[in-house]
């Protein structure tokens, strides 16, 4: 199976995603049962537009190992993806606030539900305010969603918290202003 993951990789970093599907299935039917092997096909299955494969695959490897916290995101993410956004919600019925991850605040940005991403990103950097990325896609939800002058405040004080990224953060801000 390595050698088919080998090629697909190639494909899949160069955006070839259809080329590249069935040198993932052939891994995936090699070794049915290498979680990581799965993930990537389900991922690979979003991208080339298989969504209801790609909630199937990532349905079955959270339910073969209901444990492993990741593939429960991964689940609840990709339902997110796909437009099932109550189903999404219901994997984290028992914990709700588990929900707020970043992953599940890029799924609504890359749906272009920039408040939803907003909330969300908002609640993780509460959690989180280390979270150099998730301020920083928080203050792009907010620009998205029309909110300027409050992206420029959190870019600003993420500046403030870390100079070293300063002149990046300022470039990002002009371009905000624009």
């Amino acid at each position: 199976a390595r050698i088919y993951v080998l090629g697909w990789s190639f494909l899949n970093g160069i955006g070839q995603f259809n080329e590249a599907e069935p040198l993932l299935i052939k891994a995936h039917e090699l070794s049915p049962r290498k979680q990581s092997i799965a993930m990537e096909l389900a991922g690979n299955y979003l991208n080339t537009g298989n969504n209801e494969e790609a909630v199937a695959l990532t349905k079955e490897t959270y339910e073969t190992t209901p444990d492993y916290w990741q593939y429960k995101l991964a689940y609840a993410t990709t339902l997110l993806i796909v437009g099932r956004e109550s189903e999404s919600k219901a994997v984290f019925a028992d914990n709700p606030e588990a929900f707020n991850s970043p992953q599940i605040a890029k799924a609504y940005f890359l749906r272009k539900e920039y408040e939803k991403a907003m909330t969300v990103y908002e609640a993780v950097v509460k959690a989180d305010p280390t979270d150099i990325e998730s301020i920083y896609q928080l203050a792009q939800s907010q620009f998205k969603s029309g909110r300027t002058s409050k992206a420029v405040a959190t870019l600003s004080a993420l500046a403030d918290k870390y100079p070293e990224y300063k002149t990046q953060i300022e470039s990002v801000i002009k371009e905000m202003q624009k």
